[in-house]
């Protein structure tokens, strides 16, 4: 039997994996709850989209079905232990943290103005937890247990 596939065979994940691949799943069942939302009531993406509930209605459901599928790969690619699911998960935070900078500070700056505190608590606990979730999977300590 495959190591991967045998409980037996491996310590189990470390609960730093266990806690990202939780939060991975958790922000894709939020993404189907706000399409899903959007599509029976009949109203436009809603501000849990963020940015992409300003793209065209279709484009803004395919961003966000992608955005789902690579969540639950990544959450599986963690969960089997494989290096590239660390690698690419670590990106994909790490690009999700330039993007959320990047938006909020530079392209659209009135918005930190528009959101009200809830918004900005939302923002930044975004971006940290972002950061924490690159911190935690470049630690050499993730990586060992990742790779055993």
């Amino acid at each position: 039997m495959s190591p991967y596939l045998d409980p037996d065979s491996r310590e189990p994940l470390p609960f730093g994996v266990r806690l990202l691949i939780l939060f991975l799943l958790v922000d894709a069942t939020e993404r189907i709850l706000e399409v899903a939302l959007s599509l029976g009531w009949g109203r436009p993406l809603g501000p849990l989209a963020g940015p992409i509930g300003t793209l065209p209605t279709t484009v803004g459901y395919l961003v966000l079905a992608c955005w789902v599928l690579v969540n639950i790969l990544l959450a599986v690619l963690l969960a089997y232990r494989l290096e590239a699911g660390r690698i690419w998960a670590c990106v994909a935070f790490a690009l999700h943290l330039v993007y959320v900078i990047n938006y909020a500070g530079y392209q659209a700056p009135q918005l930190w103005m528009a959101v009200g505190e809830v918004g900005r608590v939302r923002i930044l606990l975004t971006a940290g937890i972002d950061g924490a979730a690159v911190a935690y999977l470049c630690a050499k300590s993730t990586r060992e247990a990742i790779a055993e």
